[in-house]
């Protein structure tokens, strides 16, 4: 009678979910994209919609009429500028995991949603704004003359979990990207200054991603920022330039194999290197570039950044 017992407690036995959840933004749709299970003979997505960040979304419905065998959905008919969450199952041995979506950033970004939009194309690259590790939607407008303006919340871009605001587009290889701050950030209800925002390279959009970034502080020296492992405190280095609220400001990061520098400067043309180059061992050849920007407040309070001359370089 024991061994029939145990015998159906592990038949019945609740398989683990997906990894590395995310989701990409499109013209009226998302990909969804996961990681394989192992032994996982199909997985479900179900889709939220959200009327306030704040709250619990609305419940969940599942997408899929069939199991879906691959490891990524395009889900379509979605309305553009409409936040939505998704949560992936894994079906094993006949049974459903409990559904899951993207890491959490810090105990943030439990309902990180994907936005749906138009791309912004700048020369022959799309880019889309991703809410990486927040529960609270970033947002971007772009002037006649070309300056982005971002808007965002999110928690840091620092410990072993980041939240923020991505602009970003994929690259392979070798890129580098630059940027000007024109303004911001702004700041937060009683902020101490670190507000921050730059150009990056993101090896996944998972919240706990290694990454490089070149970010200026609202106040503080700019920081050199690098993710050696994911889900570890980076380390960085300063660029203290006298004045740090003193815009505009220049930013660069600059990628050439698994090698990683960061630069600054006042007009441009003539760069100060931030610290000394870092590799980043077996970096994914392809890589998320572009745009961070992170309010650096309590979830939920935006501020603002102003960027242009936003270039994205490749050999």
């Amino acid at each position: 009678m024991l061994l029939a017992l145990a015998a159906s407690s592990v038949a019945a036995a609740v398989p683990e979910g997906p990894k590395d959840v995310a989701f990409l933004p499109g013209d009226s749709k998302a990909t969804v994209i996961w990681n394989a299970v192992d032994n996982a003979t199909g997985y479900n997505v179900y889709q939220q919609t959200i009327t306030d960040p704040a709250d619990i979304p609305a419940a969940a419905v599942k997408v899929n009429a069939t199991p879906v065998t691959t490891t990524s959905l395009v889900v379509e008919n979605l309305t553009n500028g409409t936040p939505y969450h998704f949560r992936v199952s894994a079906i094993v041995d006949g049974q459903e995991s409990e559904p899951v979506g993207p890491s959490p950033a810090d105990g943030n970004g439990i309902y990180a949603p994907v936005v749906p939009q138009k791309p912004l194309t700048l020369g022959d690259r799309d880019f889309y704004g991703l809410n990486i590790g927040t529960d609270f939607p970033g947002s971007y407008e772009v002037a006649a003359d070309g300056a982005i303006t971002m808007k965002a919340s999110g928690r840091d871009i620092y410990d072993a979990s980041d939240g923020f605001y991505f602009l970003a587009t994929p690259a392979d290889g070798d890129v580098t990207v630059t940027a000007r701050v024109v303004s911001g950030p702004t700041a937060a209800a009683g902020s101490d200054g670190w507000e921050q925002g730059g150009p990056m390279i993101r090896e996944t959009l998972d919240s706990h991603s290694r990454m490089a970034i070149t970010a200026v502080m609202r106040t503080h020296e700019i920081q050199y920022k690098v993710r050696l492992t994911e889900a570890e405190t980076p380390i960085y280095a300063l660029g203290d330039r006298g004045d740090n609220t003193r815009r505009p400001v220049w930013l660069r990061v600059t990628r050439k194999g698994d090698t990683f520098t960061s630069f600054r400067s006042e007009d441009g043309a003539t760069w100060t290197q931030i610290g000394d180059p870092v590799t980043v061992s077996g970096f994914a050849k392809q890589a998320e570039v572009g745009l961070a920007f992170c309010g650096h407040g309590v979830e939920g309070e935006y501020n603002t950044i102003v960027y242009d001359n936003f270039t994205v370089t490749t050999p």
